[in-house]
């Protein structure tokens, strides 16, 4: 996981969502 965009820290909060068992796709069209 690179953290190279300023909307990284935004990207975390989606992140904790997903361990929920929440699938967000990335900006960049990456699926977590």
């Amino acid at each position: 996981m690179s953290e190279n965009r300023p909307m990284i820290a935004s990207l975390r909060g989606q992140l904790k969502a997903i361990r929920d068992g929440a699938i967000i796709v990335d900006v960049g069209g990456v699926g977590y």
